[in-house]
């Protein structure tokens, strides 16, 4: 798809509250997106229209009622933008991991292999969705 003449990338939002994470992250893969990265999820909403998000990874270590509450309304208000949750440790919480599993539209587990993370988005964006594998969270 082209776009004013140069080639159509889609707009990625890297959350984690690990700035470098972030970077690094955003390093990889701006070859192929445009990269956006933040530490946190205020003005999710804001960001995601301005910069017309078409993925999300978020981190959810520390997932809690706040970061769920954005999550659902991020799934409600754009239902086109995929969500990629990535995580070190499952939360303990058994409510809180059932309500993330309805949020996914992908997981991976921290540390990954980013050409991983890569293929997961590629498949996400052109359609495809990746299965799940929500035995283990």
């Amino acid at each position: 798809m082209q776009n004013n003449g140069r080639l159509f990338r889609n707009n990625l939002l890297v959350i984690d509250p690990d700035h470098e994470f972030c970077k690094n992250v955003g390093m990889y893969l701006e070859d192929s997106f445009n990269v956006y990265i933040r530490d946190n999820v205020e003005y999710l909403d804001y960001t995601i229209i301005l910069n017309r998000i078409d993925l999300v990874i978020v981190n959810v270590d520390n997932a809690d009622e706040n970061l769920l509450k954005e999550l659902f309304n991020l799934k409600q208000q754009h239902q086109n933008v995929k969500i990629i949750l990535m995580y070190t440790f499952i939360p303990d919480k058994p409510e809180i991991r059932r309500q993330l599993k309805k949020i996914a539209d992908a997981l991976i587990t921290k540390p990954f292999d980013v050409e991983l993370l890569k293929i997961k988005i590629e498949c996400l964006l052109k359609g495809f969705r990746p299965q799940k594998q929500l035995d283990y969270f």
